[in-house]
C-alpha cells in the first residue's frame, strides 16, 4: 500500500510534513491527504519492490496484445514514478488532489473509455469487489481469506497470485 509506505517515509524524513498530512486527511479528505504527501516526496527517487509474479502475468498479457492499464488509488505521481521505468503500461491513472481513484470511480472510467469491452482486473481489496463483479476475470494478489472467498462468489474467473513469504 503506497499510502502507508509514503506516510512512513515522510514520517522518518520529515515528521512535520507527516503531521501536516494528517491534518489534510481529517479536514480535506483522503484525496487531499494523498496529494499533500505526494507533493512532499521526491517521486523520482521512489523505488518499490514489484511483485515478480504479477509482473510476469502482465508481461504475458502484453505479449498477447492486451492493453495494460494501471488504475490505482495511490497518488498518480507516485504510481508513475514507480512503474514508468517498467515500460509496460499503456496508461497510468491514479488519485489526484480532488479524486480518490478507487472502486466505483475506476469502474466508471473503464466503462467510459472501453464501453462494452471485456476486461480483467487485478487487485486484493474489498474496494475491488465492484470491479471484479463486472470483469471477465479477477487476478487476485495476496488476498486475505475473506477477500478471496468473496471474489470467487462474484467473478467468472479467478487467477490467484499468492506468493507472500511464509504462505
Amino acid at each position: 500500500d503506497s499510502v502507508q509506505e509514503v506516510f512512513f517515509r515522510l514520517l522518518f524524513k520529515n515528521p512535520w510534513y507527516a503531521l501536516v498530512s494528517l491534518f489534510f486527511l481529517v479536514v480535506r479528505g483522503k484525496a487531499a491527504f494523498k496529494n499533500y504527501m505526494a507533493s512532499r516526496m521526491m517521486c523520482k527517487d521512489l523505488q518499490w519492490p514489484i511483485n515478480p509474479d504479477v509482473l510476469e502475468e502482465l508481461r504475458l498479457e502484453k505479449a498477447r496484445g492486451r492493453a495494460i492499464i494501471l488504475l490505482t488509488a495511490s497518488h498518480e505521481n507516485i504510481a508513475r514514478a514507480i512503474v514508468e521505468p517498467l515500460n509496460l503500461f499503456d496508461q497510468i491513472l491514479g488519485s489526484t488532489a480532488t479524486r480518490n481513484f478507487k472502486g466505483k470511480e475506476k469502474l466508471a472510467w473503464i466503462r467510459e473509455n472501453f464501453p462494452g469491452q471485456p476486461f480483467d482486473y487485478a487487485g486484493n481489496s474489498p474496494d475491488d469487489y465492484i470491479l471484479w463483479k463486472y470483469s471477465d476475470g479477477a487476478i487476485i494478489v495476496n488476498p486475505s481469506k475473506s477477500v478471496l472467498k468473496h471474489a470467487k462468489k462474484i467473478t467468472k474467473r479467478v487467477t490467484l497470485i499468492q506468493n507472500r513469504i511464509g504462505l
